[in-house]
């Protein structure tokens, strides 16, 4: 098939199923939104990189990644069981579930994530002196450890406005406030507090971002009237367990190889490999905006076993990510030492850690929102297992490859986890479910058994 009948087919399917219509048309306004996201966060880190050199850069993304990992510890997995319940609720029209389900629910991430908070923050000189081997990064430690509470009260609002299908306000709180207030505010925090002054923006971005989602929750849900309502917190202190421990797993993936680098070697090393990751994430930042998008469809459809429709909604978003995704894949493999000098000549050792972290992003959103489609169609033990198997990986391959190959190595053992994460979801979809969602896969299939 020529590419103009491939493209006339594929809008045309998009064009006859109104469930997949809406979905393509709220994941391309989310892209959209994540593509501004991707500027605004490339513009902050390449005012970061300007500023502060690699060496600050390093105790910023480091303090980041610190205040990420403090964040998803205290949310105890609310964020996925919020979403996946509001959705529920939505769809009965149970709005007085809805209203205290959301209060329940910021309630205990207050607690937990100040709990969290207290504890690092007390603990930040052990942790710079014995962990990172630098004293210095005490003060900024516990800077980013102030962000702990807002942090998580954005995360938890936003994914409580998906499940009330206000997709787009969800994916401005989550992807759009915090960089461009950071964009913002940056600049003159560095000037007059040096790395230091980077650090706080942090919090103080938080702080700002958190106010206004929680203010979005409350217009979203202040018009409509509350009757008698479905909500336990049993059903919540059920499925936080099961969510919770996906979410740590995802976390060892995501945060391991930040750790293992400051650890192993040094802060200028972090700065210069987290600025090759944010740009090769540049490239998955299309699929987080899909799996928002789909998450609710994913559930109903589930729900009804309508394997046929569910294949259909899966295939038809991979294909889009994959159009959207593949330009961008391009230019980070062909000119990544180009784009690496923008940030300063310091920054080009990470050419070759770009080129393997986008290659590795690439193939996750060629197998698209595989991840999500098990979470809320009930196979969260198979999703649990994968991720933890793959979390191990990760760490053997970054300790074991860190050391005679440097950042490489710890892009190499990254992007393998993660493409080896993907291809085995794939499968347990395809064996749970017999869908297939990597485009063009079950044609290679068919005709291999018809040779």
């Amino acid at each position: 098939m020529n590419p103009y009948k491939y493209i006339k087919n594929y809008v045309s399917t998009i064009l006859d199923d109104h469930l997949l219509q809406h979905s393509i048309s709220i994941t391309s306004i989310t892209t959209a939104l994540r593509g501004s996201s991707a500027i605004l966060s490339f513009g902050v880190s390449l005012l970061l990189a300007k500023l502060t050199g690699t060496k600050g850069a390093g105790i910023f993304f480091l303090a980041m990644t610190f205040a990420n990992t403090l964040s998803t510890l205290g949310r105890l997995g609310l964020d996925q069981a919020v979403l996946k319940m509001t959705s529920i609720y939505c769809g009965n029209n149970d709005w007085w579930s809805i209203k205290k389900l959301h209060r329940t629910g910021i309630a205990i991430t207050i607690l937990g994530t100040a709990f969290f908070s207290i504890a690092s923050y007390t603990l930040a000189p052990v942790i710079a002196t014995h962990a990172f081997s630098d004293p210095e990064l005490t003060f900024p430690l516990k800077l980013a450890s102030l962000s702990t509470v807002p942090a998580a009260i954005v995360i938890l609002c936003s994914n409580f406005l998906k499940g009330l299908k206000k997709l787009i306000q969800a994916a401005v709180y989550e992807f759009i406030a915090s960089p461009l207030l950071l964009l913002i505010f940056l600049y003159p925090a560095v000037h007059f507090y040096g790395s230091t002054g980077a650090v706080g923006t942090i919090a103080f971005v938080a702080f700002i971002a958190a106010a206004c989602s929680m203010a979005a929750c409350r217009n979203a849900t202040k018009r409509h009237s509350e009757g008698a309502g479905s909500f336990r917190f049993q059903d919540l202190k059920q499925s936080c367990p099961t969510f919770y421990s996906i979410v740590l797993l995802n976390l060892i993936l995501t945060t391991a190889d930040t750790y293992i680098v400051g650890i192993f070697m040094d802060v200028e090393a972090i700065g210069i490999y987290s600025i090759a990751n944010r740009l090769a994430m540049i490239t998955s930042l299309i699929l987080v905006g899909a799996r928002g998008v789909a998450s609710a469809h994913f559930a109903k459809l589930g729900a009804q076993q309508d394997t046929v429709r569910l294949e259909k909604l899966a295939l038809n978003i991979t294909k889009f990510l994959i159009i959207a995704a593949l330009p961008i894949v391009c230019v980070l493999t062909i000119f990544p030492h180009q784009i690496l000098t923008l940030f300063g000549p310091e920054f080009t050792a990470g050419t070759t850690a770009l080129r393997i972290l986008a290659i590795g992003q690439l193939f996750v959103v060629a197998t698209g929102p595989c991840g999500v489609l098990l979470l809320m169609t009930g196979k969260e033990r198979m999703e649990r297992i994968n991720t933890l198997a793959c979390g191990i990986l990760n760490i053997i391959l970054n300790l074991t490859l860190i050391t005679p190959f440097g950042i490489n190595g710890v892009a190499i053992g990254t992007a393998t986890s993660v493409i080896i994460m993907n291809i085995v979801t794939s499968i347990f979809i395809f064996r749970s479910y017999g869908i297939i969602i990597i485009p063009g896969l079950r044609k290679i299939i068919q005709f291999a058994q018809i040779r």
